[in-house]
Formats: C-alpha cells, sequence, structure tokens
C-alpha cells in the first residue's frame, strides 16, 4: 500500500452549487481538526506546530506558528 499526502484545498459555492479547488495547504502532512471561522480568515488547527489561516478575502493560506507558554 502506498501512502499519498493530498494538499488541495476545495471551496463549496453555495449560490452557484459548485465545488471548486482553490490554493494549496502549506504543510498538508498533519492532521486537521474541526476549522474555525472569525473576522474573515478560516482556521485550521492539528497536531503540528502552525496553525493554518486561510484569508477568505484574499483566497490564500498562511501559516502562523503555535505559541507555548
Amino acid at each position: 500500500m502506498t501512502f499519498q499526502i493530498f494538499n488541495g484545498c476545495f471551496v463549496f459555492d453555495v449560490e452557484k452549487m459548485e465545488i471548486r479547488e482553490k490554493g494549496k495547504l502549506v504543510n498538508p502532512c498533519s492532521f486537521m481538526n474541526t476549522p474555525l471561522v472569525f473576522g474573515g480568515n478560516l482556521y485550521a488547527f492539528g497536531n503540528d506546530i502552525f496553525i493554518h489561516k486561510y484569508s477568505i478575502a484574499e483566497q490564500k493560506w498562511n501559516c502562523i506558528p503555535k505559541q507555548f507558554p
């Protein structure tokens, strides 16, 4: 069995009822929990050292390093 990592991100347009691939994840091999939408951004976080931030207006992914106390 082979192990393949998928880095695609899909956006569903509720007005057109269609789905399109938009952008690539910065660190696709991390496990993601339920995403959160806040302040015009989508935040996804998981088992890596980054919080993945998607700007809805810019349609662009960015990574923010997690801060540990």
